[in-house]
C-alpha cells in the first residue's frame, strides 16, 4: 500500500467520456426508461389499473405512452389523428 504524500489526487482513475460516448449513454437510459415505463404501464394495465396507469403515463411523457380503453399506446404528435 502507497502512502498518502504518493498518490497522485488530479488522476481520478479513469479518462473523461468524449461528447459521442455521453451522448450514447443517454441515448441508451432514455430508451431503457422507456422500455421500463412501457413495462410498468402494461403491469398496471392487466391488473386493472387503468387509472394508476393514466396518471402514470402523464407523470413521464418523455415515455411516449398514453393509456386508451385499457391499452398501452405510444402517444401520437399533436398533429396526428389516430383511426382505429
Amino acid at each position: 500500500m502507497e502512502s498518502l504524500t504518493h498518490l497522485d489526487l488530479t488522476n481520478l482513475g479513469r479518462l473523461p467520456l468524449t461528447p459521442d460516448e455521453r451522448a450514447a449513454q443517454h441515448h441508451h437510459r432514455q430508451r431503457q426508461a422507456k422500455a421500463d415505463g412501457y413495462a410498468q404501464l402494461i403491469e398496471l394495465c392487466r391488473l386493472g389499473e387503468v387509472a394508476m396507469a393514466t396518471h402514470l403515463a402523464e407523470q413521464h411523457p418523455g415515455w411516449g405512452y398514453e393509456i386508451v380503453d385499457g391499452t398501452v399506446m405510444e402517444r401520437l404528435p399533436p398533429d396526428a389523428t389516430r383511426v382505429l
